[in-house]
Protein backbone atom coordinates (compact mmCIF):
# COMPACT_ATOMS: atom_id res chain seq x y z
CA UNK A 1 0.00 0.00 0.00
CA UNK A 2 1.29 3.34 -1.12
CA UNK A 3 1.65 6.64 1.27
CA UNK A 4 -0.97 7.92 -0.49
CA UNK A 5 -3.36 5.14 -0.25
CA UNK A 6 -2.92 5.25 3.96
CA UNK A 7 -3.37 8.55 3.99
CA UNK A 8 -6.88 7.93 1.81
CA UNK A 9 -8.00 5.06 4.14
CA UNK A 10 -7.05 7.18 7.58
CA UNK A 11 -9.00 10.68 6.33
CA UNK A 12 -11.89 8.58 4.60
CA UNK A 13 -13.08 7.68 8.56
CA UNK A 14 -12.53 11.87 9.56
CA UNK A 15 -15.37 12.59 11.95
CA UNK A 16 -17.97 15.19 10.77
CA UNK A 17 -18.53 18.47 12.79
CA UNK A 18 -21.95 17.82 14.55
CA UNK A 19 -24.73 20.36 14.34
CA UNK A 20 -26.77 19.65 16.57
CA UNK A 21 -24.56 22.16 18.62
CA UNK A 22 -22.51 19.22 20.41
CA UNK A 23 -19.18 20.86 21.16
CA UNK A 24 -16.52 18.55 19.84
CA UNK A 25 -13.42 20.30 21.01
CA UNK A 26 -12.96 22.06 24.18
CA UNK A 27 -11.69 25.73 23.57
CA UNK A 28 -11.01 27.99 27.31
CA UNK A 29 -8.67 30.66 28.37
CA UNK A 30 -6.24 30.91 31.05
CA UNK A 31 -6.52 34.13 33.15
CA UNK A 32 -4.10 34.79 36.09
CA UNK A 33 -3.86 30.86 36.69
CA UNK A 34 -7.56 30.54 36.39
CA UNK A 35 -9.24 28.80 33.58
CA UNK A 36 -12.60 29.99 31.73
CA UNK A 37 -14.81 27.56 29.67
CA UNK A 38 -18.07 27.84 28.62
CA UNK A 39 -17.42 29.58 25.63
CA UNK A 40 -20.18 29.21 22.77
CA UNK A 41 -19.53 30.82 19.50
CA UNK A 42 -15.55 32.12 19.03
CA UNK A 43 -13.19 32.67 16.43
CA UNK A 44 -9.32 32.34 16.76
CA UNK A 45 -7.11 33.52 13.74
CA UNK A 46 -3.35 31.66 13.27
CA UNK A 47 -1.47 33.09 10.46
CA UNK A 48 2.20 33.22 8.55
CA UNK A 49 1.49 36.48 6.64
CA UNK A 50 -0.25 38.91 8.81
CA UNK A 51 1.36 40.80 11.83
CA UNK A 52 -1.06 40.20 14.97
CA UNK A 53 -3.24 36.40 15.09
CA UNK A 54 -6.68 37.70 16.77
CA UNK A 55 -9.46 36.40 19.01
CA UNK A 56 -13.36 36.96 19.09
CA UNK A 57 -15.19 34.54 21.96
CA UNK A 58 -18.58 34.80 23.35
CA UNK A 59 -19.76 32.67 26.89
CA UNK A 60 -22.65 33.23 29.11
CA UNK A 61 -22.19 36.41 31.15
CA UNK A 62 -21.10 35.15 34.79
CA UNK A 63 -19.71 37.56 37.25
CA UNK A 64 -16.26 35.64 38.14
CA UNK A 65 -15.58 35.67 34.00
CA UNK A 66 -16.70 39.47 33.58
CA UNK A 67 -14.24 40.37 37.10
CA UNK A 68 -11.37 38.35 35.31
CA UNK A 69 -11.69 39.10 31.83
CA UNK A 70 -10.66 43.18 31.65
CA UNK A 71 -9.34 44.99 28.96
CA UNK A 72 -5.60 44.74 28.48
CA UNK A 73 -5.41 41.60 30.56
CA UNK A 74 -3.36 38.85 29.67
CA UNK A 75 -4.44 36.08 27.99
CA UNK A 76 -3.93 32.47 26.96
CA UNK A 77 -6.23 31.14 24.22
CA UNK A 78 -6.40 27.07 24.05
CA UNK A 79 -8.22 24.12 21.93
CA UNK A 80 -8.27 20.79 23.85
CA UNK A 81 -5.57 22.12 26.05
CA UNK A 82 -3.08 23.22 23.52
CA UNK A 83 -2.26 27.19 23.42
CA UNK A 84 -3.03 28.58 19.98
CA UNK A 85 -3.24 32.48 21.33
CA UNK A 86 -0.92 33.88 24.10
CA UNK A 87 -1.92 37.92 24.07
CA UNK A 88 -3.76 40.72 25.57
CA UNK A 89 -7.73 41.04 25.66
CA UNK A 90 -8.33 44.40 23.60
CA UNK A 91 -12.16 44.65 24.10
CA UNK A 92 -14.95 43.26 26.24
CA UNK A 93 -18.60 44.02 25.77
CA UNK A 94 -22.26 42.45 27.96
CA UNK A 95 -25.33 42.29 26.01
CA UNK A 96 -28.17 42.14 28.66
CA UNK A 97 -31.00 40.83 26.49
CA UNK A 98 -28.94 38.01 25.47
CA UNK A 99 -27.40 37.66 28.57
CA UNK A 100 -23.77 36.96 27.11
CA UNK A 101 -20.69 38.97 27.22
CA UNK A 102 -17.59 38.60 24.50
CA UNK A 103 -13.70 39.52 24.93
CA UNK A 104 -11.57 39.81 21.55
CA UNK A 105 -7.73 41.01 20.89
CA UNK A 106 -5.05 39.89 19.52
CA UNK A 107 -1.92 37.82 20.57
CA UNK A 108 1.28 39.80 21.52
CA UNK A 109 2.20 41.04 18.13
CA UNK A 110 -0.75 43.32 18.29
CA UNK A 111 1.94 45.25 20.87
CA UNK A 112 4.44 46.03 17.73
CA UNK A 113 1.75 46.90 15.27
CA UNK A 114 0.78 49.75 17.75
CA UNK A 115 4.19 50.56 19.95
CA UNK A 116 7.08 53.01 18.98
CA UNK A 117 10.58 51.24 18.51
CA UNK A 118 12.37 51.65 22.08
CA UNK A 119 15.19 53.78 20.81
CA UNK A 120 16.52 55.32 17.50
CA UNK A 121 20.18 54.52 17.54
CA UNK A 122 22.59 51.76 17.80
CA UNK A 123 21.37 49.15 15.20
CA UNK A 124 23.97 49.28 13.07
CA UNK A 125 26.09 46.11 12.46
CA UNK A 126 23.31 43.80 14.59
CA UNK A 127 22.16 40.51 13.08
CA UNK A 128 18.73 39.96 11.75
CA UNK A 129 18.05 37.74 14.84
CA UNK A 130 18.94 40.25 17.28
CA UNK A 131 17.76 43.08 15.56
CA UNK A 132 14.70 41.65 15.66
CA UNK A 133 14.50 40.50 19.39
CA UNK A 134 15.49 43.72 20.43
CA UNK A 135 12.39 45.21 18.48
CA UNK A 136 10.08 42.91 19.62
CA UNK A 137 11.12 42.88 23.98
CA UNK A 138 9.70 43.02 25.95
CA UNK A 139 6.84 41.24 24.70
CA UNK A 140 9.28 38.41 23.07
CA UNK A 141 12.09 36.91 24.94
CA UNK A 142 13.16 34.65 22.10
CA UNK A 143 13.76 34.84 17.70
CA UNK A 144 14.39 32.00 16.03
CA UNK A 145 15.42 30.78 12.49
CA UNK A 146 13.43 27.93 12.79
CA UNK A 147 9.58 26.55 12.64
CA UNK A 148 10.02 22.90 13.88
CA UNK A 149 9.18 23.52 17.56
CA UNK A 150 6.25 25.73 17.03
CA UNK A 151 4.70 23.47 13.98
CA UNK A 152 5.14 20.25 16.71
CA UNK A 153 3.55 22.41 19.46
CA UNK A 154 0.66 24.03 17.56
CA UNK A 155 -0.64 20.24 16.09
CA UNK A 156 -1.39 19.17 19.93
CA UNK A 157 -1.36 15.96 20.79
CA UNK A 158 -2.33 13.98 17.74
CA UNK A 159 0.05 12.28 15.04
CA UNK A 160 2.95 14.79 13.72
CA UNK A 161 4.25 13.88 9.93
CA UNK A 162 7.73 13.97 9.60
CA UNK A 163 9.03 17.75 9.96
CA UNK A 164 12.00 17.01 7.13
CA UNK A 165 14.71 19.16 7.16
CA UNK A 166 13.93 23.25 7.93
CA UNK A 167 15.19 26.11 5.92
CA UNK A 168 18.70 27.55 5.87
CA UNK A 169 19.45 30.94 6.18
CA UNK A 170 22.94 32.96 7.18
CA UNK A 171 22.71 35.55 9.20
CA UNK A 172 21.85 38.65 7.61
CA UNK A 173 22.61 41.75 8.89
CA UNK A 174 20.43 44.41 10.16
CA UNK A 175 20.22 47.12 7.82
CA UNK A 176 18.69 50.88 8.71
CA UNK A 177 20.59 52.85 7.00
CA UNK A 178 18.63 55.50 4.86
CA UNK A 179 19.62 52.86 1.88
CA UNK A 180 16.96 50.41 3.12
CA UNK A 181 14.10 50.99 5.00
CA UNK A 182 14.70 54.81 5.72
CA UNK A 183 16.07 56.77 8.84
CA UNK A 184 14.70 55.59 12.01
CA UNK A 185 12.97 58.85 13.93
CA UNK A 186 10.97 58.91 16.95
CA UNK A 187 7.40 57.56 16.81
CA UNK A 188 8.13 54.74 13.97
CA UNK A 189 6.36 51.25 14.78
CA UNK A 190 8.25 48.23 15.85
CA UNK A 191 6.37 46.08 13.20
CA UNK A 192 7.25 48.27 10.53
CA UNK A 193 10.50 48.45 10.68
CA UNK A 194 10.43 44.34 11.84
CA UNK A 195 8.76 43.88 8.37
CA UNK A 196 10.92 46.22 6.34
CA UNK A 197 14.18 44.40 7.43
CA UNK A 198 12.56 40.53 6.83
CA UNK A 199 11.09 41.89 3.46
CA UNK A 200 14.37 43.08 2.52
CA UNK A 201 15.97 39.15 3.20
CA UNK A 202 13.04 37.93 1.90
CA UNK A 203 11.96 35.83 4.76
CA UNK A 204 8.64 36.11 6.76
CA UNK A 205 8.39 36.89 10.66
CA UNK A 206 5.28 35.90 12.57
CA UNK A 207 4.60 34.74 16.38
CA UNK A 208 4.55 31.04 17.89
CA UNK A 209 1.39 29.72 18.94
CA UNK A 210 2.06 29.66 22.42
CA UNK A 211 3.34 33.58 22.33
CA UNK A 212 7.25 31.80 23.35
CA UNK A 213 9.22 33.29 20.39
CA UNK A 214 9.01 35.44 16.98
CA UNK A 215 10.05 33.37 13.89
CA UNK A 216 11.95 34.35 10.90
CA UNK A 217 12.11 31.81 8.03
CA UNK A 218 10.11 30.56 4.85
CA UNK A 219 7.78 27.46 4.76
CA UNK A 220 9.06 24.57 4.91
CA UNK A 221 8.07 22.54 2.20
CA UNK A 222 10.19 19.61 2.95
CA UNK A 223 8.09 18.38 5.47
CA UNK A 224 5.72 15.06 4.57
CA UNK A 225 2.45 15.74 3.93
CA UNK A 226 -0.29 15.90 7.40
CA UNK A 227 -3.83 16.37 6.16
CA UNK A 228 -5.78 15.47 3.12
CA UNK A 229 -8.31 17.81 1.83
CA UNK A 230 -10.57 16.00 -0.49
CA UNK A 231 -13.45 17.07 -2.69
CA UNK A 232 -15.60 14.49 -4.67
CA UNK A 233 -18.43 12.77 -5.31
CA UNK A 234 -18.13 9.42 -3.35
CA UNK A 235 -15.01 10.74 -0.62
CA UNK A 236 -15.29 14.56 0.81
CA UNK A 237 -13.24 15.42 3.90
CA UNK A 238 -14.41 19.06 3.70
CA UNK A 239 -17.35 21.38 4.03
CA UNK A 240 -16.40 23.58 1.04
CA UNK A 241 -13.11 24.24 -1.46
CA UNK A 242 -12.51 27.55 -3.37
CA UNK A 243 -9.97 27.76 -5.92
CA UNK A 244 -9.10 31.16 -7.59
CA UNK A 245 -6.31 31.80 -9.79
CA UNK A 246 -5.63 35.62 -10.67
CA UNK A 247 -3.14 37.67 -12.17
CA UNK A 248 -4.48 40.55 -12.33
CA UNK A 249 -1.93 42.07 -9.93
CA UNK A 250 1.12 39.98 -11.46
CA UNK A 251 3.96 40.95 -13.69
CA UNK A 252 5.60 38.87 -16.87
CA UNK A 253 8.30 41.18 -16.03
CA UNK A 254 9.60 43.81 -12.97
CA UNK A 255 12.10 46.01 -13.91
CA UNK A 256 13.36 47.97 -10.45
CA UNK A 257 15.49 50.36 -12.04
CA UNK A 258 17.74 52.48 -8.80
CA UNK A 259 20.85 55.14 -8.57
CA UNK A 260 23.32 55.29 -5.70
CA UNK A 261 23.60 58.36 -3.63
CA UNK A 262 26.07 61.25 -4.46
CA UNK A 263 29.02 61.71 -2.52
CA UNK A 264 31.00 64.50 -1.37
CA UNK A 265 32.70 64.78 -5.25
CA UNK A 266 29.40 63.69 -7.59
CA UNK A 267 26.43 66.01 -5.74
CA UNK A 268 23.00 64.88 -6.75
CA UNK A 269 20.23 62.20 -6.30
CA UNK A 270 21.10 60.23 -9.80
CA UNK A 271 24.50 59.60 -10.29
CA UNK A 272 24.48 56.09 -11.82
CA UNK A 273 21.52 54.00 -12.57
CA UNK A 274 21.47 50.19 -11.85
CA UNK A 275 18.65 48.29 -13.28
CA UNK A 276 17.44 45.09 -11.77
CA UNK A 277 15.01 42.14 -13.89
CA UNK A 278 12.77 39.59 -12.51
CA UNK A 279 10.75 37.86 -14.98
CA UNK A 280 7.73 35.69 -14.55
CA UNK A 281 9.41 32.81 -16.84
CA UNK A 282 12.51 31.51 -18.93
CA UNK A 283 11.79 33.51 -22.30
CA UNK A 284 13.49 36.78 -22.53
CA UNK A 285 10.13 38.92 -22.51
CA UNK A 286 9.13 37.28 -19.62
CA UNK A 287 6.15 35.04 -20.82
CA UNK A 288 6.02 31.64 -20.27
CA UNK A 289 4.34 30.45 -16.39
CA UNK A 290 1.12 32.18 -16.51
CA UNK A 291 1.09 34.63 -19.15
CA UNK A 292 -0.17 34.70 -22.80
CA UNK A 293 0.37 38.22 -23.22
CA UNK A 294 3.56 39.67 -21.46
CA UNK A 295 2.46 42.23 -19.32
CA UNK A 296 5.64 44.66 -17.82
CA UNK A 297 6.19 46.70 -14.86
CA UNK A 298 9.13 49.63 -14.46
CA UNK A 299 9.31 50.34 -10.57
CA UNK A 300 11.27 53.45 -9.41
CA UNK A 301 13.38 53.33 -5.99
CA UNK A 302 15.26 54.32 -3.73
CA UNK A 303 19.39 54.29 -4.50
CA UNK A 304 20.40 50.84 -4.86
CA UNK A 305 24.19 49.74 -4.32
CA UNK A 306 25.04 47.84 -7.54
CA UNK A 307 22.68 45.90 -10.33
CA UNK A 308 22.58 42.71 -7.57
CA UNK A 309 20.70 44.69 -5.12
CA UNK A 310 18.10 46.12 -7.84
CA UNK A 311 17.95 42.44 -8.79
CA UNK A 312 17.18 41.56 -5.43
CA UNK A 313 14.42 43.91 -5.35
CA UNK A 314 12.93 42.86 -8.19
CA UNK A 315 12.63 39.47 -7.48
CA UNK A 316 11.08 40.33 -3.94
CA UNK A 317 8.19 42.30 -5.94
CA UNK A 318 7.70 40.01 -8.20
CA UNK A 319 7.37 36.82 -5.12
CA UNK A 320 5.01 39.14 -3.29
CA UNK A 321 2.66 39.73 -6.38
CA UNK A 322 3.01 35.81 -7.40
CA UNK A 323 1.95 34.94 -3.74
CA UNK A 324 -1.97 35.48 -5.11
CA UNK A 325 -1.50 33.59 -8.32
CA UNK A 326 -3.25 30.34 -6.97
CA UNK A 327 -5.10 30.74 -3.85
CA UNK A 328 -7.04 27.90 -2.12
CA UNK A 329 -9.53 28.65 0.69
CA UNK A 330 -10.58 25.28 2.92
CA UNK A 331 -13.56 24.78 5.12
CA UNK A 332 -13.12 22.02 6.99
CA UNK A 333 -14.95 20.17 10.04
CA UNK A 334 -13.61 20.67 13.36
CA UNK A 335 -10.54 21.79 14.31
CA UNK A 336 -8.14 18.83 12.82
CA UNK A 337 -7.97 15.31 11.28
CA UNK A 338 -7.73 12.25 12.83
CA UNK A 339 -4.64 10.65 11.23
CA UNK A 340 -3.42 8.18 13.44
CA UNK A 341 -5.11 6.95 16.18
CA UNK A 342 -8.46 8.37 18.09
CA UNK A 343 -6.80 11.73 18.65
CA UNK A 344 -7.08 14.98 16.11
CA UNK A 345 -4.39 16.49 15.08
CA UNK A 346 -5.03 20.21 15.08
CA UNK A 347 -5.11 22.19 11.92
CA UNK A 348 -1.91 24.58 12.09
CA UNK A 349 -0.02 27.33 9.37
CA UNK A 350 3.49 26.09 7.83
CA UNK A 351 2.16 22.30 7.29
CA UNK A 352 1.12 20.59 3.83
CA UNK A 353 -1.50 18.96 2.76
CA UNK A 354 -2.67 17.02 0.39
CA UNK A 355 -5.80 18.46 -2.17
CA UNK A 356 -7.87 16.72 -4.23
CA UNK A 357 -10.52 17.81 -6.29
CA UNK A 358 -12.32 15.53 -8.30
CA UNK A 359 -14.19 17.86 -10.40
CA UNK A 360 -10.75 19.37 -11.64
CA UNK A 361 -9.26 15.99 -11.64
CA UNK A 362 -6.82 18.02 -9.11
CA UNK A 363 -3.85 16.03 -6.76
CA UNK A 364 -1.58 18.28 -5.64
CA UNK A 365 0.53 19.51 -2.39
CA UNK A 366 -0.58 22.57 -0.44
CA UNK A 367 0.83 24.61 2.18
CA UNK A 368 -1.63 25.97 4.76
CA UNK A 369 -0.30 29.27 5.70
CA UNK A 370 -3.18 30.31 8.25
CA UNK A 371 -6.22 28.53 10.01
CA UNK A 372 -9.34 30.44 11.37
CA UNK A 373 -10.49 28.61 13.87
CA UNK A 374 -14.24 28.71 14.12
CA UNK A 375 -17.14 27.83 16.46
CA UNK A 376 -20.80 28.08 17.28
CA UNK A 377 -23.73 26.62 19.40
CA UNK A 378 -26.02 25.80 16.51
CA UNK A 379 -23.34 25.32 13.79
CA UNK A 380 -20.80 23.39 14.97
CA UNK A 381 -17.04 23.55 14.76
CA UNK A 382 -15.10 24.57 11.60
CA UNK A 383 -11.97 25.67 10.36
CA UNK A 384 -11.51 27.83 7.48
CA UNK A 385 -7.74 27.72 6.04
CA UNK A 386 -5.96 29.54 3.30
CA UNK A 387 -3.16 27.81 1.39
CA UNK A 388 -0.72 28.42 -1.57
CA UNK A 389 0.62 25.49 -4.11
CA UNK A 390 3.93 24.21 -2.56
CA UNK A 391 7.15 26.04 -3.78
CA UNK A 392 5.18 29.28 -3.38
CA UNK A 393 7.30 32.01 -2.29
CA UNK A 394 6.24 33.98 0.56
CA UNK A 395 7.27 38.25 1.43
CA UNK A 396 6.06 40.38 4.06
Amino acid sequence: MSVRDLLDQLHNAQPRAPRDGTNTHTVAVAIGGKEIGGWLDYEILNTMIEPADGFTLTRPLSLEAWKLCITDQAIKVAIDGTVVLDGFIDDRSRDARAGTMAISGRDKSGRLVQESIPNVSGWDGLQLTEAVKRLSSPWYTATTLSNARNRAVARGKGHKSAAGSEPAFFQVKGRFDEDHIGRLDPGEMRWTVIEQLCSSAGLLCYSSADGRELVIGEPNYSQAIQYVFRWGRTKTTVDNMVLRESVRDAYAMIEVHGASAGDGDNYGDNVTTYIGIAKDGPNADGTGNHFLRPKRLVMAQRAQKNDAEANRAAEIEMKRRNFRLRQLTVDAPLHGQVVAGKIVTLFAPDTLARVIDEDLEMDETWLVYACSFKGSHGGGETTNMMLVPRGTEFVL
